[in-house]
């Protein structure tokens, strides 16, 4: 911090409509250039103080011991669970404005994306146990993008594991797909579409690391830059 503090003003100017305004810009902005100029912007205008907890709160992780589920939790009993089916505080806060108010056994939306189960970690020593009692299916890993589709009233809305609205990456080319494969009015979760975005490409699936780098090429592929005609997508 002592490296910093010549490098930030020292008078505090920030509000917090401007820096709600900053942070909304930084999430729908999908260039780096772009997101360097919002934060480099954003840090010029903090003071040493507030970039610190401008950054914990960007990282999401504010150093207190304290996570949004002991918090939810706190507020009401299906604050929790509501939130992991529509990643949204506002719809928390409005549908379980009191603790006599549960929720009703309809309980996904649609264009809500739910947050994904994820694999936990397993000590070696207890996956040996596993291995020698038990037989195991193994199958290969394709390195691909994990997408949630939500479909309704040909509207195609496509969010990322972070539930962030990536229909404006992977719509264009993927909606035309879904709205003329999928026989139904409207589909989320359970019978929803929740797939991998991976790339076919010379008969072998993956990319060309050197050629393409991180994943990010793959929304650049649907982007419609730099892609073979040799290239297919794949779900």
């Amino acid at each position: 911090m002592s490296v910093m503090q010549k490098r930030c003003r020292t008078d505090s100017v920030l509000t917090l409509q401007a820096v709600n305004s900053y942070l909304d810009q930084l999430a729908k902005s999908i260039d780096n250039q772009q997101k360097k100029n919002i934060l480099s912007e954003l840090f010029h205008e903090s003071t040493l103080e507030e970039q610190k907890w401008l950054a914990r709160i960007i990282l999401k992780d504010l150093k207190i011991g304290l996570g949004h589920e002991t918090v939810l939790k706190n507020y009401h009993p299906d604050a929790v669970d509501l939130y992991n089916i529509t990643s949204d505080l506002k719809e928390v806060f409005r549908d379980l404005s009191g603790n006599d108010k549960r929720m009703g056994a309809d309980r996904f939306r649609i264009f809500f994306p739910i947050r994904p189960m994820l694999a936990d970690k397993m000590p070696l020593k207890q996956l040996a146990v596993i291995l020698e009692k038990n037989k195991v299916l193994i199958e290969t890993k394709f390195d691909g993008e994990r997408i949630q589709c939500h479909f309704k009233d040909d509207v195609v809305k496509f969010f990322s594991r972070n539930s962030n609205n990536y229909t404006h990456i992977y719509g264009p080319k993927m909606a035309p797909i879904i709205r003329e494969n999928v026989n139904a009015k409207s589909v989320i979760l359970g019978t929803n579409i929740d797939f991998q975005y991976i790339r076919w490409r010379n008969g072998c699936l993956g990319y060309n690391y050197k050629q393409y780098g991180s994943f990010w090429a793959k929304q650049t592929s649907c982007l419609g830059r730099r892609r073979s005609s040799r290239e297919t997508i794949m779900l």
